[in-house]
């Protein structure tokens, strides 16, 4: 356990990973998670807030649609079918999403 915590301290988490340690900084009792919830409402900026339909990771109703609604500006996309990671298949629709919202 000793050489795992030594293996996973500053940017050694991948090879902590394959030695098949866990790394510290994904362990939820060493980083406390923190709400931004309150803030929210004071960002007074247009925010794009992507979403993948399918998300089985971060579920949208908890994430994404709840953001938008506190953010006073918010512009909220919400890709079909698309999963947690927008990448690969479903990056030429969130690239569309960004540049409608970076041209409005």
């Amino acid at each position: 356990m000793r050489a795992c915590r030594r293996a996973s301290a500053g940017n050694s988490g991948r090879r902590a990973w394959r030695r098949g340690c866990r790394p510290r900084w994904t362990s939820s009792s060493s980083s406390p998670r923190r709400t931004f919830t309150a803030e929210l409402p004071q960002i007074d900026i247009p925010v794009l807030v992507v979403h993948g339909e399918d998300d089985q990771i971060v579920p949208i109703a908890a994430s994404a649609l709840k953001t938008a609604e506190l953010l006073p500006r918010a512009t909220l996309k919400i890709v079909p079918g698309a999963p947690h990671s927008l990448v690969g298949a479903f990056e030429e629709t969130f690239n569309r999403a960004l540049l409608e919202f970076v041209a409005s």
